[in-house]
C-alpha cells in the first residue's frame, strides 16, 4: 500500500522566465483577437457560400415549385426562339459586323476613320425615357446594360411619376431587351461586378441603391436600401465595384449629389453602409445661419478607381472640383479646380494609369497627369460634352459624345488639334447623346441617347490601329509598344 505522498503522479517541474510589460500584454491580446476574428470570418464565409439569391423563406407547396420551373423553362425556350428569329432578320448586319472592313480608310489621311452603323435598340414601351448610363457585361462580349429615367426637366414642372428601368440588351436580339427590371425611381447608373457578371449594382434618383442578380427569373433586387432605411439624401450619380474585402464580402462605392462617397458591403441579408468621404469645399463669403458657419458639400457626379492602385480613386463634382481620395482615409488627399462647370466623366488611360482625361459641360476636355494640378493639354470643342472614354485598343485614342449628337475621336499620336473622326449620330432637334461605352473585346462602341435609343457602331480599321512588333527580331509585347507610343506623345507635349 502506497502512502499519501506517492498516490499522485509526479509533477514535472521546469524553470520559466519572461519579461512582463505593457507591450507583451498588448501583443498577446492582439494574437488572441486575430485568432478569434479568423474563426468568426470562417463561419461567415461558410454562411455566405450559399447563393446570394437564396433567402430563408417558408417552404412552398410542390405545385408552386413545379409552376416556377415550367415558367422558367418556357421563358428560356421563348428567348432562344426570339433570338433565332432576330438573327435571321438582322443577318446582313451580323455578317458586316463579323467580316466587313471599310475599304475607304486606305484612301483617307493618316489615322482618319469612320463609324459603321450596326444595331439600333429601342425599348418601345418607354420611349419617353432617356438613357442615363451604359456598361458592357464582363462575361459576354455581345451583352450590355443600360439604365433609363425620366428627364429631370419633366419632373420639375409636372406631376409625372418618377419611374425608371434597368435593361440588358444582347446583339443577338435587338428587338427587345433580354432582361427588364422596373425601378421605383429613375435609374441613374449601373455597374457589373468584374468577376461575377450576373451581379449588377444600380443607383436611383431618390437615393436608393439595389443589387440585382440578373441570372434569376425575378426582376426585383436581391439587396435594396429601401428595406433597411439607409438610402442617400439625393440622386446617386455613379456606382463602381471595387476589390473584395479580406473577409470575402463583395462591396462597391457610390457617389451622390448630397456630397458623400459611401461604401456598400453585401452582408448576408442587407447592404451595410459605410461613409467614406464628405466632399467639402470652401465658399467665400462663408454662409452663416444663426451665427453658425455652414459647411458646403460639393455635389458628386462621377467616381473612378485607379486601375494600378485600387485604394486610390477620383471624384468629380458639379462645381468643377476633382477630389483625389484613398479608401483608407476619411479626408481627401488632393483637391483642385479642374473645370468651370460640372465634371461629367473621369477616365484613366488603359495602358498608363498615371494619365487620365476629364470632360465637362464647359466645352473642354483636359488631359491630366497624376499628382499634377495643371492639365498637360486642353481640347476646346465649342459644345457641351456629356461623356468621354479612352479606347481599350490604342493608348492614344479616346472618344467623346457631345450635346449636339456628335461622336468625336482624337488620336494623340496623329494630332492634338484635329480630330480623326467627327460623326453625327442623330438629328439634333429630336435627340441628345448621353453616354458612350467601348467594348473591350471587339471593335465596337455603344451610344445611348434620349428617346430610349441605343445605337451600336463598329470602328473602322484606322480607329483601332495598334502597335505591332516587327516580324523579324525581338518580339515586344503590344502593351509595351503602346505605352512607349503614349510616352513619346506626352514628352512632345511637355516640350
Amino acid at each position: 500500500m502506497r502512502n499519501k505522498e506517492t498516490q499522485t503522479p509526479v509533477t514535472k517541474k521546469f524553470e520559466f522566465g519572461a519579461f512582463v510589460s505593457l507591450c507583451n500584454i498588448y501583443d498577446t491580446y492582439e494574437v488572441d483577437y486575430a485568432i478569434q476574428k479568423a474563426e468568426k470570418d470562417k463561419e461567415l464565409r461558410e454562411k455566405m457560400a450559399a447563393h446570394m439569391g437564396k433567402k430563408k423563406t417558408k417552404p412552398r407547396k410542390k405545385i408552386h415549385i413545379e409552376h416556377d420551373e415550367i415558367e422558367y423553362e418556357l421563358l428560356k425556350v421563348s428567348k432562344i426562339v426570339e433570338k433565332i428569329i432576330s438573327l435571321n432578320d438582322t443577318d446582313a448586319i451580323a455578317q458586316d459586323f463579323r467580316y466587313y472592313e471599310d475599304p475607304s480608310d486606305q484612301f483617307r489621311d493618316r489615322g482618319e476613320g469612320t463609324l459603321m452603323l450596326m444595331w439600333t435598340m429601342i425599348y418601345e414601351k418607354e420611349k419617353k425615357l432617356i438613357v442615363t448610363d451604359i456598361a458592357w457585361s464582363p462575361d459576354y462580349f455581345d451583352m450590355f446594360g443600360i439604365t433609363l429615367s425620366i428627364p429631370q426637366s419633366e419632373l420639375t414642372f409636372t406631376d409625372n411619376p418618377d419611374i425608371g428601368n434597368v435593361c440588358l440588351w444582347v446583339l443577338k436580339n435587338s428587338s427587345y431587351p433580354d432582361y427588364v427590371a422596373h425601378t421605383q425611381s429613375g435609374a441613374m447608373c449601373l455597374s457589373f461586378h468584374p468577376d461575377f457578371g450576373n451581379i449588377l449594382a444600380v443607383g436611383l434618383r431618390d437615393g436608393n441603391l439595389g443589387v440585382y442578380n440578373v441570372s434569376l427569373l425575378k426582376n426585383e433586387p436581391e439587396y435594396s436600401t429601401s428595406l433597411s432605411g439607409t438610402k442617400l439624401m439625393s440622386s446617386v450619380t455613379q456606382v463602381v465595384w471595387c476589390k473584395n474585402l479580406p473577409t470575402g464580402e463583395l462591396n462597391f462605392y457610390s457617389v451622390s449629389e448630397d456630397g458623400v462617397v459611401c461604401q456598400w458591403i453585401l452582408m448576408q441579408s442587407e447592404l451595410m453602409k459605410v461613409l467614406r468621404m464628405s466632399l467639402v469645399i470652401d465658399m467665400y463669403p462663408e454662409i452663416e445661419l444663426g451665427g453658425i458657419k455652414q459647411t458646403y458639400y460639393a455635389r458628386g457626379t462621377t467616381i473612378t478607381f485607379n486601375p494600378a492602385d485600387p485604394e486610390v480613386y477620383l471624384v468629380g463634382t458639379v462645381e468643377g472640383y476633382i477630389f483625389k481620395c484613398n479608401t483608407e482615409w476619411t479626408r481627401y488627399v488632393q483637391r483642385f479646380k479642374a473645370h468651370e462647370m460640372p465634371v461629367n466623366r473621369i477616365d484613366f488611360n488603359k495602358f498608363d494609369p498615371n494619365i487620365y482625361l476629364t470632360c465637362s459641360e464647359d466645352f473642354v476636355v483636359k488631359l491630366w497627369e497624376d499628382k499634377s494640378q495643371a492639365p498637360l493639354i486642353i481640347f476646346d470643342l465649342q459644345t457641351g460634352l456629356t461623356d468621354l472614354r479612352w479606347s481599350p485598343f490604342s493608348s492614344s485614342v479616346f472618344g467623346i459624345t457631345t450635346v449636339d449628337c456628335r461622336v468625336i475621336f482624337y488620336d494623340l499620336d496623329i494630332s492634338t488639334k484635329k480630330s480623326v473622326c467627327d460623326q453625327l449620330i442623330h438629328p439634333t432637334e429630336k435627340y441628345r447623346l448621353v453616354r458612350l461605352a467601348f467594348d473591350k473585346r471587339v471593335p465596337m462602341i455603344v451610344v445611348g441617347s434620349s428617346r430610349c435609343t441605343v445605337v451600336t457602331y463598329k470602328l473602322s480599321p484606322n480607329l483601332r490601329t495598334i502597335m505591332k512588333s516587327p516580324k523579324k527580331g525581338v518580339q515586344i509585347p503590344t502593351e509595351t509598344l503602346e505605352l512607349e507610343k503614349l510616352h513619346t506623345v506626352l514628352n512632345s507635349i511637355r516640350e
